[in-house]
């Protein structure tokens, strides 16, 4: 079976780095052949796959001017011996591929993969995109739309774009790697940190900007640690908001509670099963990984209900979910949830077991593999999935293991 992916580029953005993530759980298996192609420009990825042994290659466009360039690439490369049995598109605009570089080669499927507009602010771009895709000559190219979130599936079917040609397949996240430590292990980072006996550790991680919201956090602090003194906040990240922040801090006289620890994004993993809870105050938000890496982790959250975050937390079981921009509801959010440890422990193995159900990565390779084998039906396929969950797990159990 031999998949060919376009990209905009070889740049580490979102859905740049899922395609990487995804080929690691596919490439070990060797019955899928997988090239990708940049439609723009380079980046650090290319390298990346490379070691994987996925092809790489870029066609330098900017855009529709080129369109004739990028239809020339696509014929020469869709009409060799070698040609590919599906294209799969990721790029930004789902539409580019089937528009320019599928353009007329009705023999091999195209599906693309709505990522990188998740947004709320960004449904007019989708309902642009999806008006481009009902049109006839874009929408007898394209097979199929792979969407992350039910509220963007429920927008396209709600642009017109047909119920039966849009797959709900989550993003995906590595929680096999985000792993629950220890209690010790859990202990000894604790002692690391120099965290008083007994306190509550609440974690934030994210650049630090504005829109992220860490200013709303540390607004919510003072009541926070007048209902609970012991609570400690730890904020992981670098960005142009730290001056600020620092004398937000100052100002509100929480420096004895509150620290700016740095990027420190080698250990970021287990700090996210160390803290009791983790805490995403973000303004404006698309899949905010690390409120999928905290459930991961077994962590629960307190996050903005915006972007995919609500495809991603079962509010009231796994997280609490709030309307941005709030620092009352933040707050009072902690507060509750603080003042019930045993119900915050359930809540954190809940959220564990969420992720693994629902978002684990293999899933979502093996979701992938399940709708190319609907489009393709005719292609050689083999026995072909990605590597079963309980492997990884165990691999990764041995890995951690003293030698």
């Amino acid at each position: 079976m031999k998949v060919l992916f376009l990209l905009n580029s070889y740049e580490e953005d979102g859905p740049g780095w899922l395609l990487y993530r995804l080929c690691e759980r596919w490439a070990p298996m060797r019955e899928v052949m997988l090239t990708t192609i940049a439609l723009g420009r380079g980046g650090p990825l290319a390298e990346r796959l490379s070691r994987l042994g996925v092809g790489t290659q870029v066609i330098p466009v900017s855009g529709p001017s080129d369109a004739k360039k990028l239809r020339e690439a696509g014929e020469r490369i869709c009409h060799r011996a070698d040609r590919p049995d599906i294209i799969h598109s990721h790029c930004v605009w789902p539409d580019m591929a089937a528009r320019w570089f599928h353009s007329g080669i009705e023999h091999i499927p195209l599906m693309s993969s709505v990522y990188g507009m998740y947004h709320f602010s960004n449904l007019p771009m989708l309902k642009r995109a999806a008006t481009r895709m009902r049109e006839k000559r874009t929408r007898q190219w394209c097979s199929a739309l792979a969407v992350g979130s039910e509220v963007f599936q429920k927008a396209l079917i709600d642009y017109g774009i047909p119920p039966d040609m849009i797959r709900l397949i989550p993003m995906g996240i590595d929680a096999v790697q985000c792993f629950p430590l220890s209690e010790s292990t859990k202990t000894r980072f604790r002692s690391l940190m120099n965290l008083p006996e007994g306190s509550r550790l609440l974690l934030s991680a994210g650049r630090l900007e504005k829109v992220k919201g860490h200013d709303l956090l540390i607004d919510a602090m003072p009541e926070i640690v007048r209902a609970h003194p012991e609570t400690r906040l730890f904020i992981v990240g670098e960005g142009p908001e730290r001056e600020a922040l620092v004398r937000q801090i100052a100002r509100l006289k929480l420096q004895d509670h509150v620290r700016l620890i740095g990027q420190l994004s080698d250990v970021l993993t287990k700090l996210l099963s160390v803290a009791d809870l983790v805490i995403h105050p973000s303004r404006q938000e698309a899949f905010a990984m690390i409120v999928a890496e905290a459930q991961s982790a077994g962590t629960p959250v307190v996050a903005s209900r915006d972007g995919m975050i609500p495809d991603l937390v079962r509010d009231g079981e796994t997280g609490v979910l709030l309307p941005p921009g709030n620092s009352g509801a933040i707050s009072e959010a902690v507060n509750r949830l603080l003042a019930d440890r045993a119900h915050l422990e359930e809540m954190g193995g809940r959220a564990r077991e969420y992720m693994m159900e629902y978002h684990e990565l293999s899933n979502t390779a093996n979701s992938y593999i399940e709708l190319w084998r609907d489009l393709a039906p005719e292609a050689d396929w083999k026995a072909t999935d990605s590597i079963p969950i309980e492997d990884l797990e165990e691999m990764v159990r041995e890995s951690e293991q003293p030698h």
